[in-house]
């Protein structure tokens, strides 16, 4: 954003999303969010509470994809390494 055009991709739907997280912390609800200059927010959260905040990302008129954790690293064979 600091660049020389200046661009920023923040909507009012970004600050929405930033909001309604905000929100359901005050109410105990254990989320965050995260963003770059994108317009993009990820929103994180423990399975206790993914459905809760879905359902109140999807109030606000935004689309969500649910995401879970890979599971653990591990080692690929030399054979499939990129470099």
């Amino acid at each position: 954003m600091t660049g020389p055009s200046g661009w920023v991709y923040w909507q009012p739907e970004t600050i929405a999303v930033f909001n309604a997280v905000r929100e359901l912390r005050k109410e105990g609800v254990e989320v965050y969010f995260s963003t770059d200059t994108g317009a993009s927010v990820y929103v994180n959260t423990t399975e206790e509470y993914v459905d809760e905040v879905e359902a109140r990302i999807s109030d606000i008129g935004i689309e969500t994809d649910v995401w879970e954790v890979g599971g653990p690293a591990h080692i690929l064979p030399e054979s499939d390494a990129l470099f």
